[in-house]
Order: structure tokens, then sequence, then C-alpha cells
């Protein structure tokens, strides 16, 4: 299965960027192992739009246009419902995946 990490906003120069970059080394020296690929990271911009739903639709879209088509999208959000690494094989599934997401 190929991942691809996609975020809102730059990393800046820093621990917040050492530490990504720490884990998707790790990420693709063990993730072959099983079955895993690290195809990319990508970044887009950050809107510069004052209302914050506006700009959550912004940002949305913008990240709608950088998924390849026929991806499986799992959203994380530190306000979302934590998962441990026994919970999260049920989303290699995408019909699983979208059974939980109603």
């Amino acid at each position: 299965m190929r991942v691809s990490l996609f975020a809102v906003g730059r990393l800046k120069a820093g621990p917040e960027k050492e530490l990504a970059s720490r884990y998707t080394d790790r990420f693709a020296k063990a993730g072959p192992a099983i079955g895993l690929e690290l195809a990319k990271l990508v970044e887009v911009q950050e809107s510069r739009a004052t209302n914050a739903d506006t700009r959550k639709r912004e940002e949305a879209g913008m990240l709608e246009k950088a998924l390849p088509e026929g991806a499986v999208l799992v959203l994380l959000d530190e306000r979302g419902t934590a998962l441990d690494s026994e919970a999260l094989p049920i989303f290699s599934d995408a019909s699983a995946m979208a059974a939980s997401a109603t």
C-alpha cells in the first residue's frame, strides 16, 4: 500500500520539522517489510481567509485537488478519537472505512 501524507502549511526549520523527518525516515525504512511505501509528503498552502469556515473550505479544496484518483482518505485531528495500533488496520480496507464513517 502506498501512503502519502498531506498537510496544511509548511514545516519550518526547528523541532517539529526534525521530528517529522525522523518519523518519515523510520516509515520509509520499516514500511516495506509490512507492505507499506511512503509515496510522498505534500504540503499545501495555508489559506489567508480571515473567516475560519472559509479558511477550512479553501484548505480542504487544496487538499482534495492534491489527492490522487481513487485514494482512500484518512483524516487525523488532535480533537478526534484516539486509535491504538490494533484499531488502525480496519482502515486498510476502504469498505470498512466507509462503514465506520456512517
